[in-house]
């Protein structure tokens, strides 16, 4: 799941020209922002990680300024 409006409109089959915008309407929609969270919150049990753990891990990330690579599952 990308975090990124623009980059999960494109991957949704938008335009590359238009991704911005329909990235920002979709996430104006009440039921996608749901479906979102509730995948996020899916996510984070199934990692067993909460928000404080992603916090930590983004201050220990910016402290150190390390560059960090996630890479899709094929």
């Amino acid at each position: 799941m990308d975090q990124n409006a623009t980059r999960a409109a494109i991957a949704a089959g938008y335009s590359p020209k238009t991704a911005r915008v329909q990235g920002s309407r979709l996430l104006a929609n009440a039921d996608i922002s749901t479906e979102i969270r509730a995948r996020q919150n899916k996510l984070s049990r199934e990692l067993n990680i909460s928000a404080q753990d992603k916090r930590a891990k983004l201050w220990q990330i910016a402290q150190t300024g390390t560059t960090m690579v996630i890479c899709k599952p094929p």
